[in-house]
């Protein structure tokens, strides 16, 4: 919703621009699978695959054929190696194909965009925690704000970066069309930051005392809920053009 659509604009200029022939499109870290389902709803003559970090079988045939775009969501926290990934993301994209990229920095960022620390924020504790749990096993937590030279490094062109900031609660005025708009963002994100929350005693709470993760947990989860003060998650999202 916050970049437009499924995809970015040269993405969607690009599919537009294609015949109607069965073109390939992989969907890396699908999660639910909710971007797979709009994409088959608006091209239904595109053959979309999908894979997400929890399967255990890589769909190689797949990647084989190439690809006409790629897009990859939230991978940092899984992958120790993400140049490599790239590389291989490079690989099976067919020249003038697209590469659509979304990562998250793991930090909270207040209204004026200035990054919340524990001091200030149980959630921006939170996230510190998490970035210091995922830095422990090796995740690439910094790769976020490098991807523009990354993938230029690896054979792409035409690199375009939109930083897409998404609000934590209904936080904005619900008589404009903008405002309703960015409090349903909001509401879907309030839920998701709460499950994630709620999942992450093993990575964030690891050497910490029970009870203090637990205090640390209800608190951070209290403050998204009330939405005591306004707070936004930066995606950095990366378009870029294979070679």
């Amino acid at each position: 919703m916050l970049i437009g659509g499924n995809y970015t604009l040269p993405i969607k200029d690009h599919l537009a621009s294609q015949s109607r022939e069965e073109k390939s499109i992989f969907d890396l870290g699908c999660g639910t699978g909710a971007w797979y389902d709009g994409l088959s709803l608006q091209h239904s003559w595109l053959y979309i695959d999908e894979y997400d970090l929890g399967q255990q079988t890589w769909p190689q045939s797949s990647l084989n054929a190439g690809l006409l775009v790629l897009i990859s969501l939230l991978w940092t926290s899984g992958i120790t190696d993400y140049p490599s990934l790239i590389e291989e993301f490079s690989r099976v994209t067919k020249p003038g194909g697209f590469l659509q990229l979304q990562e998250w920095d793991f930090f909270v960022v207040n209204d004026n965009k200035k990054r919340l620390d524990g001091t200030e924020s149980w959630f921006g504790r939170w996230c510190e925690a998490l970035r210091h749990g995922l830095s422990i096993r090796g995740a690439g937590v910094n790769a976020a704000e490098g991807l523009d030279g990354m993938i230029t490094e690896k054979g792409f062109e035409s690199v375009q970066q939109q930083d897409v900031w998404m609000p934590i609660g209904p936080c904005f005025p619900k008589d404009t069309t903008d405002g309703m708009r960015l409090n349903l963002v909001g509401e879907f994100m309030r839920e998701n930051v709460k499950a994630f929350i709620k999942g992450g005693r093993t990575i964030v709470g690891s050497g910490m005392d029970p009870d203090e993760y637990n205090q640390l947990a209800y608190e951070a989860t209290k403050e998204v809920q009330v939405v005591s003060l306004p707070m936004y998650l930066r995606l950095h999202c990366v378009t870029a053009r294979k070679q």
